[in-house]
């Protein structure tokens, strides 16, 4: 019941927020945007932050004051020890490339579909055994990366069925 309730709430903010922030560049325009490279770096502007690589700053969480981000399109935190996703990612819903790979991460929260603008997803080398039911919300996803999960080879095609447009890598 807590957890439906938080699921309520953060979508109502993700609806509230969304008239706040931009829409998603083009990827002609995202390319031309600078890429910081540190979160003190980042919230000094928080506006102007479109891509941010954390990779390998050995974190065993997220920082909180990423999810002031909103305009946020490319989040790249591989290569650290972070065990979970936290549920507030639903609020990056611009966010175009999520690459998690090489990290802890034992599963994802349902909130995961509310990134409506998600295209790649990398989650490989991380200790999923599941994906959530969600996952299916996001119709926009391309490409997700499985490899070096314990996901059980008789889900596969369950997953790739629920993301018909998706290219599913398990190897």
């Amino acid at each position: 019941m807590k957890t439906s309730i938080y699921f309520i709430f953060l979508y109502f903010v993700v609806l509230i927020g969304v008239h706040a922030q931009g829409k998603p560049l083009d990827s002609a325009a995202l390319e031309n945007e600078p890429l910081f490279l540190t979160i003190e770096d980042a919230m000094k502007n928080p506006k102007k932050v479109y891509k941010l690589n954390l990779s390998r700053r050995q974190l065993t969480k997220i920082p909180p004051e990423l999810f002031q981000l909103r305009n946020l399109q490319e989040l790249n935190i591989s290569y650290n020890q972070i065990a979970e996703l936290p549920k507030e990612i639903g609020l990056l819903t611009n966010l175009q490339r999520l690459d998690i790979s090489v990290n802890q991460i034992g599963e994802l929260p349902a909130t995961i579909s509310l990134l409506k603008n998600l295209n790649e997803l990398l989650l490989d080398k991380n200790k999923l055994t599941a994906l959530p039911e969600s996952i299916k919300d996001l119709k926009k996803l391309t490409w997700l990366e499985l490899a070096e999960n314990s996901i059980p080879k008789k889900d596969w095609k369950k997953y790739q069925r629920m993301l018909p447009l998706c290219d599913v890598v398990f190897e």
